[in-house]
């Protein structure tokens, strides 16, 4: 921290702890003369001022937005060309602490004479500031527009399947995407080719209730679909998959016994 002497006259005083520091103090009326006047101060009360500039110790340009702490006063913040002031300091050995996002902390100790203002300038070295690494993930379009992501991160009990996860699973039909999913069976019947089934009683008068479970609903791009198997789709037709067990959907697409969302590539109308 570099301190002008307006007054012309320099003295080295020694801190606690015998560190030396310079202070330069500018009298009380040189200082008026170069800022704002020191606050008043009460009978019987001795204080000062700090008043300066925060520079960039490569660049040598003005920095805006530091904040400037003097030990037990609410901190000043410098403007755009790196001003700032702090009146009303009491009189004494002080400490200086400077510091901004992006920059090292400065502290510096420093004494404080009786009705007079201090006229410094400070200078900042820069900090390496560590971020952590990009993170980049590819998203679907019709997977974003419809909510899938959305929901995903809502809290719902689903299970969800992008094209990517749909294709890892090496599946060689849609109902063999559930063949491994907890409480969901596929049952092949011979009359419609492989069902779904959810493991669950809804209700014993419930039509769809068999061996302990019930079939779920379908929906198409958002319609709900009357398709007696998930297998009248192709898989290289899906783009994403959402299943509900018992009522857990979201909205319109609720089901006492589950539901299941389909989302194609090129939407199915």
């Amino acid at each position: 921290m570099e301190s002008t002497n307006l007054r012309g006259t320099e003295g080295r005083s020694v801190a606690p702890g015998g560190r030396v520091v310079l202070a330069l103090a500018i009298t009380t009326a040189a200082g008026l003369l170069a800022c704002p006047a020191v606050t008043a101060q009460k009978p019987g009360i001795h204080v000062g001022a700090i008043a300066g500039q925060v520079f960039d110790q490569d660049t040598r340009k003005w920095i805006a937005g530091v904040e400037i702490t003097v030990e037990e006063m609410e901190s000043v913040v410098t403007d755009v060309e790196g001003h700032f002031r702090i009146d009303g300091i009491p009189v004494g050995w002080h400490r200086v602490v400077t510091r901004r996002i992006g920059y090292e902390t400065r502290v510096d100790t420093i004494a404080i004479p009786t009705n007079s203002v201090l006229a410094v300038r400070v200078a900042l070295a820069r900090e390496p500031v560590v971020l952590e690494p990009l993170t980049i993930t590819v998203r679907s379009a019709t997977l974003e527009r419809n909510g899938f992501y959305a929901r995903s991160q809502q809290g719902y009990s689903g299970v969800y399947l992008d094209r990517a996860r749909i294709e890892s699973m090496r599946a060689s039909s849609v109902t063999q995407l559930f063949r491994n999913m907890n409480g969901i069976r596929v049952i092949y019947d011979g009359l419609y080719g492989a069902r779904l089934m959810i493991n669950q009683v809804v209700s014993l008068s419930d039509p769809n209730h068999e061996d302990g479970g019930c079939e779920p609903s379908y929906w198409i791009d958002g319609i709900r679909s009357t398709m007696t198997t998930p297998d009248m789709m192709r898989l290289d037709e899906l783009e994403g998959v959402e299943v509900y067990r018992r009522a857990g959907a979201p909205g319109k697409f609720i089901d006492s016994c589950g539901t299941i969302l389909f989302w194609t590539r090129v939407p199915i109308r």
